[in-house]
């Protein structure tokens, strides 16, 4: 389970998929984040305590980059929604200026701005579509487009588990072009 707060990409694994889904769905409540407590609280005052983080997340490249949240990895279920919907759903887009990971694009009916890890690649994008929160890029040559799911907001730097531990510099030794953790 990924979701932003101001401060931070929250990212949590839950023990059971039922459990994850069930969490999943009351965040469609407005709700405060506090880490300190590792735990969310509705606005109904309901506090919900979230499972511990499964290791350290760092600090990535775009490419690099697993959070499934607004502005980074587009959920599958947003793509599926958007692509159940009529195809006048999906307004044409210009962009006008990228900045950063913020991207200002120009639609018939407005000026917004948006933002996304993948910035460089945004160029091409054709269509926008406000419910999803998604762009489309243009039609590659197989059929498919490039989708890029946006935030309205400033969104948090990439991170990704760290899947090996880092050893301190003096623990690690160069052999032939390979790095390998000197015996201690």
């Amino acid at each position: 389970m990924t979701f932003s707060s101001e401060i931070e990409v929250v990212a949590r694994a839950f023990a059971t998929e039922p459990a994850a889904l069930n969490f999943a769905t009351s965040l469609t409540r407005k709700f405060d984040y506090s880490p300190a407590r590792n735990a969310v609280r509705f606005d109904d005052g309901e506090v919900v305590l979230l499972p511990q983080p499964n290791g350290e997340r760092v600090q990535v490249t775009p490419r690099e980059c697993d959070l499934l949240s607004r502005g980074h990895l587009p959920s599958i279920a947003g793509i599926r929604g958007a692509s159940r919907v009529p195809a006048a759903d999906w307004v044409p887009v210009e962009i006008i200026e990228v900045d950063g990971n913020r991207v200002t694009l120009s639609t018939p009916e407005e000026t917004l701005d948006v933002y996304n890890h993948f910035v460089l690649d945004h160029d091409d994008a054709v269509a926008y579509h406000p419910r999803f929160s998604l762009l489309q890029g243009k039609k590659r040559p197989n059929g498919s487009h490039a989708i890029f799911w946006v935030s309205p907001t400033p969104i948090a730097p990439c991170t990704a588990s760290q899947k090996y531990p880092t050893l301190p510099c003096d623990q690690v030794q160069v052999m032939e072009g390979h790095t390998v953790a000197s015996a201690s």
